[in-house]
């Protein structure tokens, strides 16, 4: 290594050296500089009484400390810095003799270094190597100053932990912290008073508060205004330790100090300022430009209320001029110009606060007025409604849809505007007028000018099926709403327009429109519920977020269902090869365009693309509505091709049978989750009965076991408080389930149509309801008895067992009877089904016959030629109508499965009669029919619906009989009756026929009586009706075609009957003046009797007096068939007793028709059947020798009658 190198190594040793030396010293300097200073402001800030003033000129000490050490720090390191530290080097090497000084020096010239520069480089290093820098630069130099750097930094940090006034001054210096109160009294002197010396304007109040040292309890304030007194006040005592005084209106000048005992404070002294006095503040408004308001000047304001963004301008007038105007809004001030008295600035509205107008006066800030309020006020979003036509709508391809749209906004709206789709297509915009805070504007949506674009060019017109999607959009300046999706559906033009003008062909309809509709029901929903989704979807994260992901999950489930269902349908359908007619081709087309539509809607929703979805959700919808509209057109090609009665040809019955088993998901879907909260119920009901029986049977085991003595006195009592334990657990249980089941009684009596239903729902549970409450009652006595301290404690435990064995037969009565109630209930439903059903076959015979005075409004007069079609509304009725009981239908259908399930344990007989009630309701496809006669209405074929009327009611009525005798299986199953039940006696029976029997001979004659006077008018018309009936039944022929039985048309008299379970024995009309079934007797249009005359009807009050004794008649029968023990009627007279019920609730016979003697064949059996019984319960009564002899008017009457029974029997 040569010698420069040496050298050169050895001055960077130095220099390294030399900069821990410079690093130590300052270090030394800044820890004393701020010791020192830290100190002597502690000590000062002590004797100033801890004041702000006093702490910002120690800390302003402390920053010039630390500047000054910075600076000196600087300037050593620039010398270390500058010509490679040849003069620091020369300071510390001074055996060198400036050899380094030049040695460096010659180094930085350019060039190539002279030699003898090499020789001054090996004189150096042998210099330095008899010097060494140990010597040159000592460690002490390095460590003297840190040590006094580490003294001095230990020492700054013990002061903010010691006591005393220098570590109190510290830790408020460094920290922040005040001291306690006493230490701040105790520097200043004894008693810290606040504010001191002070400014204040004339009239202003003046807070003062002292500290005193030691914490005396009292405190005096002096006082002296001016020349006057001194005087003298007692201050509050404090929480704090502190005292209080607060001096009001301050007017003069004045000197005050507080006293506490021997101390006293130093004196200080208000000075009161007059200053300028506002006069007048006024605001100007400059809104923002969206806002679309004008300006506006609020004279004599103070609070600012308005929009963000908002100019507000202040203009201050004051009696004398301001020296230096302010104005303070939330802290930050701001000068206000001045024009003689006139002060003027503004401000923005930006966000809620306060602003006050001030003042300059010396170096204080004084308030002239008060805090005002700056609010600022929401943009609210704007709201849009469409008033015209509000709904989804339906229209030929040709109409023009209005569209009313309300609009309204707080401030201005600057776009209102209709958005519409046609078939999934890209979204069209109509601009609709703006620019107002409330609008109502209109459009017109002409469908004749929506036309697409064909493969070939051509712009066709839209055709039954397709879809126009729309909504409106309103903007605000901040926010955008959008109304709910409305949906237009091309409809065919005849569908709207001819319903009066069908033809004649066609009985039945095709079957499985209904179910067609609900697929497309669905897509529109699963539609709807995205469009609401995007439209409310949140930007922000959170629960909000999980939220909406979790819906669109569940659309996409949804979604993929219905493609699944649209798919295997059309698959089954190429499967039977039913695609080679071409309506059916194209139904089949249809779905699998539908289908393809829905699998990107699908994937669309799982992604959360909502937008995509959307468009693609409408596209599957076209789809399907256009399959709907196929399959309509199939029935009535099948209808007009004279297919008649049950849906024409197979291959439309083929296609009806796939929809409806295809889209039957949404029934099976509620029915499962209905029968899963029932079984759940159920077995909560089950749960509490084990629990109950249980504790019964230790209770009654702890009874014996005290009787006997066997266990001691101490563990009785614990094995009884255990118990007790249990009992009060149960109880609660029971007085939830007794509440839940209230709940679920008062939700059903809701939802059910019409008051009747509601109470015999509500009745269930209140029956259910009050056994549970019942039980829980005789457990809480159980209780009492349990805890009783008086008397014996083995009387106690017998009581105590008998209460709970009482709760378990409660309860047990209360499951019985609730299940006896269900099955009533749907006995109940299919009666009034059933009445509905006769009752809708009145009013579309009534609708399709003219009327005249001679007939009520509700029969349709024989012998009159029916309409050819029905007005638009009455088609809207009557469909409404049948729709109405198919509904109820498939609710009863629901119940009857849900009861079977649940009831099959407890009830297994009445289950299985339920059973076979659903089959035969399935196989009769009832509900299809109702289907096809509200389609066949709203088409204008109301004679082809009207014929059907007689299998519906045929399926309705079997329905009804199966219903009721299920009830009483499970009335007899259920083993339990109430006390009514065991009062009734067959001599009730026999009363109640008797007095049946004496009401129809009244009748009868009264009819007859009636019928001598209106003979001849009658028979002439009926000869009308004859020749009229006998051209409507030719035209009939073939409209009754396959799938309907042999049912005759409306008002026919052809011979023969439907054949059907009931036979001609069904009869029943409308009252007693009517007689028979539709099955029968053409519907109930016209009863004749065997001669050919027609009964005219008597006065409307004799009409409803018989019809109203009938009903009740009708009701004390089915009372007594109840209350009637088991095996007291033979099955045969149990099941006549039914069906004479039956008769008489729906009105009774006419008592000059054929069915006259089928009631007094009815009444003689049950007589004769209820005589016998009557005198077999006689037999098996105990015999007393002391009887007494009954001589009533009863039993005298039903004696006569059994002889007279008795006779007739011989006669005969």
């Amino acid at each position: 290594m040569s010698s420069r190198e040496n050298l050169d190594l050895y001055l960077q040793r130095a220099r390294a050296r030399l900069k821990l030396v410079l690093l130590t010293q300052g270090a030394a300097l800044l820890a004393g500089a701020l010791l020192v200073v830290t100190v002597l402001a502690g000590l000062w800030l002590t004797r100033a009484v801890f004041s702000d003033t006093a702490a910002g000129i120690g800390r302003a000490l402390l920053v010039a400390a630390l500047l000054a050490v910075a600076v000196f720090a600087f300037l050593r390191w620039r010398d270390l810095q500058r010509n490679a530290g040849a003069d620091a080097l020369e300071r510390a090497l001074p055996a060198q003799e400036g050899r380094i000084h030049t040695y460096l020096q010659e180094s930085r010239k350019p060039g190539e270094a002279p030699f003898l520069l090499e020789l001054l480089a090996d004189d150096a290093a042998r210099i330095a190597e008899a010097e060494p820098l140990s010597r040159s630069i000592p460690t002490k130099r390095l460590a003297i100053p840190a040590a006094v750097a580490g003294v001095a930094f230990a020492s700054l940090v013990g002061l903010l932990f010691i006591g005393g006034s220098v570590g109190e001054g510290a830790r408020h210096l460094w920290l922040g912290k005040l001291p306690t109160a006493s230490r701040i009294a105790v520097a200043a002197g004894g008693i810290a008073v606040r504010p001191g010396d002070v400014s204040v304007r004339r009239n202003q109040d003046l807070a003062i508060s002292a500290l005193v040292a030691g914490g005396a309890r009292d405190a005096q304030l002096h006082v002296k205004f001016g020349d006057g007194d001194w005087e003298t006040a007692p201050m509050v005592a404090g929480n704090d330790g502190g005292h209080s005084f607060t001096l009001f209106a301050v007017r003069d000048g004045a000197r005050y100090y507080v006293s506490a005992g021997s101390l006293k404070s130093r004196e200080h002294k208000i000075d009161v300022v007059d200053l300028p006095r506002i006069e007048s503040l006024r605001l100007t408004y400059r809104y923002p430009s969206w806002t679309g308001l004008a300006q506006q000047v609020q004279e004599e304001a103070g609070d600012i209320r308005a929009v963000a963004g908002t100019q507000v301008t202040l203009e201050v007038r004051t009696d004398k001029p301001l020296t230096s105007p302010l104005i303070i809004v939330n802290g930050a001030s701001s000068a206000l110009s001045q024009t003689n008295l006139t002060s003027a600035g503004s401000l923005v509205v930006k966000q809620t606060g306060h602003y006050r107008i001030a003042t300059r006066f010396g170096d204080e800030v004084v308030p002239l007025t008060d805090d005002y309020l700056i609010d600022v006020v929401p943009d609210e979003k704007p709201t849009v409604q469409i008033q015209n036509p509000g709904r989804d709508y339906r229209a030929t391809n040709i109409e023009e849809v209005p569209v009313g749209v309300k609009a309204q906004d707080d401030f201005r709206l600057e776009a209102l505007e209709l958005h519409y789709s046609v078939n999934g297509g890209d979204w069209q915009v109509d601009k609709l007028p703006a620019g107002a805070a409330d609008i109502q504007a209109a459009a017109l949506l002409r469908l004749e000018e929506m036309q697409q674009k064909g493969p070939r060019g051509e712009s066709p017109l839209l055709v039954p099926g397709d879809l126009v999607s729309y909504y409106a959009q309103a903007r605000d300046h901040s926010n955008s709403v959008q109304t709910d999706l409305f949906l237009i559906q091309v409809q065919p033009f005849e569908q709207r327009y001819t319903q009066s003008q069908a033809n004649g062909g066609g009985g039945g309809g095709g079957g499985g429109e209904e179910d067609q509709g609900q697929i497309s029901q669905r897509q529109r929903e699963v539609l709807l519920a995205t469009f609401n989704l995007q439209r409310n979807a949140t930007k922000e994260g959170g629960r909000a977020a999980e939220r909406d992901a979790d819906n669109a999950r569940m659309l996409s489930e949804v979604q993929n269902t219905l493609a699944e269902q649209a798919a295997t349908l059309a698959e089954r359908a190429k499967a039977r090869e039913l695609t080679g007619d071409e309506n059916i081709s194209k139904f089949v087309k249809s779905l699998e365009d539908a289908t393809k539509a829905m699998r990107p809607a699908a994937e669309s929703l799982d992604k959360q693309d909502l937008q995509a979805a959307v468009k693609h959700e409408q596209q599957a919808l076209q789809h399907l509505l256009r399959a709907e509209a196929t399959f309509r057109e199939i029935q009535v090609s099948m209808q007009r091709g004279g297919g008649g009665g049950g849906g024409g040809a197979q291959a439309g019955r083929d296609v009806s049978e796939m929809t409806e088993l295809e889209m039957d998901l949404a029934k099976n879907q509620y029915e499962t989750q209905s029968s899963m909260s029932q079984e759940q119920r159920s077995q909560t009901e089950d749960e509490a009965m084990r629990r109950l029986r249980e504790l019964a049977r230790r209770q009654e085991q702890l009874a014996r076991e005290a009787a006997r003595q066997q266990t001691p006195p101490e563990a009785q009592k614990w094995q009884q408080e255990q118990l007790r334990r249990e009992a009060e657990q149960l109880r609660q249980q029971l007085e939830q389930l007794a509440q839940q089941q209230q709940q679920r009684g008062g939700q059903q009596s809701g939802q059910q149509s019409g008051q009747q239903s509601g109470s015999q729902q509500g009745a269930q549970g209140q029956s259910s309801a009050s056994a549970a409450a019942e039980a829980a009652r005789q457990v809480s006595e159980a209780m009492r008895q349990m805890q009783a301290r008086n008397g014996n404690a083995q009387e106690n435990a017998n009581r105590a067992s008998e209460q709970l064995k009482r709760a378990t037969e409660q309860l047990e009565r209360g499951q019985r009877q609730a299940v006896g109630d269900r099955f009533n209930e749907l006995a109940r439903s299919a009666r009034e089904l059933s009445d509905r059903q006769r009752q809708s076959e009145q009013d579309l015979r009534a609708a399709l016959t003219p009327q005249t005075p001679q007939a009520p409004p509700s029969i349709a007069r024989p012998g009159t030629q029916p309409r050819s079609g029905l007005s638009y509304e009455q088609a809207e009725r009557l469909a409404e109508q049948k729709r109405e009981i198919q509904q109820g239908l498939e609710e009863l259908q629901r119940q009857m499965r849900s009861t079977r399930q649940q009831a099959g344990a407890r009830a297994p007989r009445a289950s299985e009669r339920v059973a076979e009630a659903t089959r035969e309701l399935d196989e009769s496809d009832t509900a299809s029919r109702l289907a096809r006669s509200a389609s066949e209405i709203e088409r204008g074929r109301g004679v082809q619906a009207a014929s059907r009327d007689g299998l519906i009611n045929e399926g309705l009525e079997q329905l009804q009989q199966n219903l009721e005798e299920a009830a009483s299986v499970a009335t007899g199953e259920s083993g339990e009756r109430r006390s009514a039940q065991r009062d009734a006696n067959p001599g009730d029976l026999l009363a109640e026929l008797s007095d049946l029997r004496r009401a129809l001979e009244r009748a009868r004659a009264q009819g007859q009586a009636q019928n001598g006077r209106n003979q001849g008018e009658a028979g002439t018309q009926s000869a009308e009706a004859r020749d009229g009936q006998a051209g409507q039944d030719g035209g009939q022929t073939g409209q009754q075609g396959q799938g309907e039985g042999t049912q005759r048309g409306p008002g026919g008299n052809q011979p023969g009957s439907q054949g059907g379970r009931n036979g001609g024995a069904d009869g029943g009309g409308d009252d007693f003046w009517r007689a028979g079934g539709g099955r029968d007797s053409g519907g109930g249009q016209g009863r004749f009797v065997s001669g050919g005359g027609q009964i005219a009807p008597v006065t409307d009050a004799d009409r409803r007096a018989m019809r109203e004794q009938g009903q009740l008649s009708s009701q004390r029968l089915q009372q007594l068939r109840e209350q009637l023990a088991n095996g007291a009627l033979a099955e045969a007279d149990v099941t006549a007793l039914r069906e004479l019920s039956e008769r008489l609730r729906r009105g009774g016979a006419d008592p000059l028709s054929a069915e006259y003697p089928r009631m007094v064949a009815l009444l003689g059996q049950l007589e004769l059947a209820a005589l016998k019984a009557e005198r077999a319960s006689s037999k098996d009564s105990p015999a007393r020798a002391n009887a007494a002899v009954d001589d009533s008017r009863r039993y005298r009457d039903n004696v006569a009658e059994y002889y007279r029974k008795l006779g007739e029997t011989n006669d005969r």
